[in-house]
């Protein structure tokens, strides 16, 4: 039987997904374009990154006379069942010979058609009952990157990576001082934050809660709460950039004044109360410790404030640690995204510790330890 052929015109570039096209070089081209490289002696079409060789396999035939072609000409073999083209010299096969069928799906095509797959970044033929990739990308740089500096940063997800894991550890709360004569309460950690889009979130681990204050009494276990940990892996497109937040440690007081809360705006840990004076509530951060006499303060997703010395009361959390009945914080720690949540230490006796060996630990005096942020890219699950 003789080999029958279908001229391909033209690359029809199919949206699986919305996403900008970022831009190959040298030549210019976005995601889909197709050049002849004269070096390699090969097709090469733009994945939106780089430019991607089309392999050169099975020799088809010995000349680009049977069919008639061109050099960078591009035809489907529907004998074979396998994309090829003309090197200016012989035809080419662009993959392995297939079986054929009735037609292709997700997109719906039939044999030849060659669409560009924006989720993949990736150029592909139908080739008659399954959608076959061309060409070899490289591989996923799977390096870890890690973020300990408080502040906001942005995380661009690498070439051909399509999938991330985040491990996020929340900030420490600040404790009282102890034996002086007037006691206000710390301030609580703030949170590790990613998000995308500065919408969605990705993962959260809620900062400790600020130690509970004293007044002349020597309480050495009001230390601020550990930060928590979370982690969670989630789907990414290539090149999508993410807003990564690592949450201050939260301070002590200085005599009447409550310790400021650990800054990540907006994931702020509760200011410390000041001297009989409750602490400050918090939404994502740990809340603030309460100083002498009076209350610590509330959290949804960090460690709750601690209590003040002669008369005050614990602060409750939702979704973090209860503060201790040692005068200590709570323990930060949530996920929105789900995964792995571990709660940080309480600020008690042998408490205050970051979970799952996180840096940011409560302390008694100065600034609770930081948190951090790591992200490891992956390929596709």
């Amino acid at each position: 039987m003789r080999p029958q052929f279908l001229l391909i015109l033209a690359c029809g570039c199919f949206a699986f997904a919305e996403t900008a096209l970022a831009a190959c070089a040298n030549p210019a081209g976005i995601g889909g374009d197709i050049v002849w490289n004269s070096t390699t002696n090969t097709p090469a079409y733009c994945d939106n990154y780089v430019w991607i060789g089309f392999p050169k396999g099975n020799m088809v035939t010995p000349t680009c006379t049977a069919p008639a072609g061109v050099q960078g000409q591009i035809m489907y073999n529907s004998t074979s069942h396998v994309l090829q083209y003309c090197d200016g010299t012989a035809w080419y096969a662009a993959g392995a010979p297939g079986d054929g069928g009735a037609g292709c799906t997700g997109p719906v095509g039939t044999a030849g058609d060659l669409v560009y797959n924006t989720t993949h970044s990736a150029l592909q033929y139908c080739e008659g009952d399954q959608w076959i990739k061309i060409g070899q990308t490289p591989p996923c740089d799977s390096t870890p990157i890690e973020y300990t500096t408080p502040g906001s940063a942005t995380y661009s997800v690498p070439y051909n990576c399509e999938q991330i894991t985040i491990h996020a550890y929340g900030a420490g709360g600040g404790g009282a001082l102890n034996n002086v004569s007037r006691g206000a309460g710390g301030g609580g950690g703030a949170s590790a934050v990613v998000r995308v889009s500065d919408i969605t979130l990705l993962a959260v681990a809620g900062g400790g809660g600020g130690g509970g204050g004293t007044e002349g009494k020597n309480y050495s276990n009001s230390r601020g709460g550990g930060g928590g940990y979370a982690t969670a892996t989630v789907t990414v497109t290539p090149g999508a950039n993410f807003s990564v937040f690592v949450g201050g440690g939260g301070i002590s007081p200085n005599l009447d004044t409550g310790g400021n809360g650990g800054i990540t705006s907006p994931y702020n840990g509760g200011r410390g109360g000041n001297r009989r004076a409750n602490g400050t509530a918090a939404t994502y951060g740990g809340a603030g410790g309460g100083g002498s006499e009076n209350n610590g303060a509330n959290s949804t997703w960090g460690g709750a404030g601690g209590r003040g010395d002669d008369g005050g009361s614990c602060g409750s959390s939702t979704n973090g640690g209860a503060c201790s009945n040692q005068h200590g914080g709570g323990g930060g720690g949530y996920s929105i995204s789900g995964g792995t949540v571990i709660l940080g230490g309480n600020g008690g006796a042998g408490g205050g510790l970051a979970a799952n060996g996180g840096p940011g630990n409560g302390v008694q005096g100065g600034t609770a330890g930081a948190g951090k942020i790591v992200i490891i890219p992956g390929d596709a699950p």
